[in-house]
């Protein structure tokens, strides 16, 4: 954490310190292309990372007089080195650490290597893949206060991080509350201060990055217009798959009436894992319409849950087609609903979870009205109820249901729940009805997880099935979430 303060001389015998005295504030994260911003949606399933980070900051610790111009400065350069290990626990918790080690060039002394204080830190990743991220955080004072390179006092904080995707782009916001016990010097008190700061990575292919970073960290005791921050422009190249290349420059500012310093990043990232390949969480969520199938695709069409008998004949209908209106609601009956929706899907992305969203209606004056049954025809997988009643038995297609089968009652339980209302002794189901993808395939004989039906497909289009009594509007959708992986 690389903190850097000035001093204005109100006097010739007289110092005012007027920002804060630790010249090391901002610490690196473990992310492979940021030098501190944290990432909601970066992790890695390796066992164990090691990041080395090395820092040169021209100027860090100023004098000025009375009209705000510098006369001096306390300390030339420092060139820090951090070391930061991270540990990978469970599937959505990770511990770090960041420990210093700087070089310092000050105008009365030799250059000498000196510690700084350490950090432990832990990262809850919370919400749908981790799409928030919680980071508490303690400082160890084990650094050298006599040449500005600790806040001589145990200190402890909460950050908060969420990125998202936007075309491509990945936008990143970092807050958070640090407190430390007994940090003062003269009439500063920086023992509360609160980081701030955001950014955005572009990525330019599978293992280029640039980015931009900006961080203040606020003293909210203290003098809050000489608070510390940085700019930063950087570029990241990941190499041999599981390795790491950041460098950035920039300028660091400790007031804003003084000039901005220069500052250097380099990070290298290295991998060490007993889980096989890194695992970025880069998602996206995209949304597809559901559309009727076309002449060749009907006619094409092979494999339905039920088929007709010379006892009880099965219509074949097209999204959005009925068998009649009753009391203005549109009706099916005795009928099988098919549609499809088309997808895109990412080079080396992962399906990670979805959702029907359909509009549906059910007319009946059967005793036992849960008997619907909704399938994914390309896998072969069913949720509902079949009807069993003896004179439909023969109408079920075996040949079907030796390669398919019903996996779970998901569909009727979340569609038949609810009467809307009755037309003569027929009760009227209607609803928009969101059915969850991974809920629908649940318990399915294949026992494949969403990404696994989804992979090695030579089409994208998914065909759907709907019988045997229940309308399908052309207004529904399909929504899939995706997770990039990373190279």
């Amino acid at each position: 954490m690389k903190i850097f303060f000035i001093v204005f001389f109100t006097s010739l015998t007289t110092i005012e310190a007027v920002g804060q005295i630790n010249v090391q504030n901002f610490y690196p994260s473990s992310d492979n292309s940021t030098f501190t911003l944290l990432r909601s949606n970066y992790r890695t399933n390796d066992r164990f990372n090691l990041r080395f980070v090395f820092e040169h900051v021209e100027n860090p610790l100023s004098v000025v007089n009375s009209n705000g111009q510098e006369t001096s400065n306390l300390i030339e350069r420092v060139s820090s080195f951090y070391v930061t290990p991270k540990l990978h626990f469970f599937p959505n918790f990770d511990i770090g650490a960041n420990l210093p080690l700087h070089l310092y060039e000050d105008s009365q002394t030799s250059n000498r290597f000196l510690i700084g204080d350490s950090r432990l830190w832990g990262a809850f990743h919370l919400g749908w893949e981790g799409s928030l991220l919680l980071v508490p955080e303690i400082f160890l004072p084990g650094g050298n206060s006599e040449f500005f390179l600790s806040s001589d006092s145990l200190g402890y904080g909460l950050q908060i991080a969420k990125s998202f995707v936007w075309r491509e782009l990945e936008f990143i916001i970092n807050l958070g509350i640090r407190h430390f016990s007994s940090s003062e010097f003269q009439n500063l008190d920086y023992t509360l201060q609160s980081p701030v700061g955001g950014g955005v990575i572009v990525p330019i292919s599978e293992s280029v990055r640039l980015s931009a970073e900006i961080k203040k960290n606020f003293l909210l005791k203290g003098d809050e217009e000489n608070s510390p921050g940085y700019f930063l422009l950087g570029f990241s190249f990941d190499f041999e798959k599981k390795n790491s290349l950041f460098i950035a420059g920039g300028t660091r500012n400790y007031n804003y009436s003084q000039p901005e310093k220069f500052e250097g990043v380099t990070a290298f990232d290295l991998q060490w894992s007993n889980k096989g390949e890194k695992v970025c969480t880069f998602k996206e969520t995209n949304e597809y319409r559901i559309r009727p199938l076309t002449k060749e695709e009907l006619s094409s069409l092979k494999g339905l849950p039920y088929i007709s008998t010379d006892q009880q004949r099965i219509s074949l209908l097209n999204l959005g087609e009925m068998t009649a209106r009753v009391d203005g609601n549109p009706t099916v009956s005795n009928s099988q609903v098919v549609f499809a929706f088309d997808y895109e899907r990412a080079k080396d992305s992962k399906i990670v979870g979805g959702a029907l969203n359909l509009e549906l209606t059910k007319i009946s004056e059967e005793n036992s009205t849960s008997t619907e049954v909704l399938c994914l025809l390309n896998f072969g997988i069913c949720s509902g109820e079949l009807f069993t009643h003896s004179g439909w038995l023969e109408n079920i297609n075996k040949y079907f249901f030796k390669t398919g089968s019903v996996a779970n009652d998901y569909f009727s339980h979340q569609f038949l729940t609810k009467v809307v209302g009755k037309s003569g002794k027929k009760k009227i189901f209607s609803s928009e009805v969101v059915l969850d993808l991974e809920e629908l395939i649940r318990k399915n004989s294949k026992h494949s997880t969403l990404d696994e039906l989804f992979t090695n497909r030579k089409d994208n289009s998914i065909f759907i099935v709907v019988a045997d009594d229940t309308f399908v509007s052309v207004r529904g959708s399909v929504v899939l979430q995706e997770e990039k992986l990373c190279k």
